[in-house]
């Protein structure tokens, strides 16, 4: 009776992790779109002013630093999001390597990867076949 109901809550339990886990990937995604397209409206803002500055047109210089801010943070946070994922524990203050740490996570990505694994009978599988 104990491992039944043992047995029962690991079940559960696991496929509770399995919902939150698809549940934060789809929030993941989402919140993902949410920045880009924020991203690029505030690119396309600062694109526009300072296209109308070149041309002599006067511009609200106050609300192209509030952008140009914006967008700052914006990298920074894609900056951080490097970081995190590719699990750096050491990082100088105000250093910010946006490339050397995705080529680590790409790299860290890469060596994750199953390539092939043995079935029951101990027959090596891929994925061509």
């Amino acid at each position: 009776m104990c491992v039944s109901f043992d047995t029962d809550c690991r079940t559960k339990w696991e496929l509770f992790k399995i919902k939150v886990q698809e549940a934060c990937i789809h929030l993941g995604v989402q919140w993902a779109k949410k920045k880009k397209e924020c991203f690029e409206i505030i690119q396309c803002e600062l694109d526009i002013l300072n296209k109308n500055e070149s041309e002599g047109i006067p511009i609200d210089t106050v609300h192209r630093d509030k952008l140009a801010k914006n967008l700052d943070n914006l990298y920074k946070e894609k900056d951080d999001g490097y970081l995190i994922r590719s699990k750096i524990k050491w990082v100088e203050e105000g250093e910010r390597s946006s490339k050397f740490f995705f080529n680590l996570e790409k790299s860290r990505q890469s060596s994750n990867v199953i390539r092939q694994i043995k079935d029951k009978n101990n027959n090596l599988k891929t994925e061509d076949g």
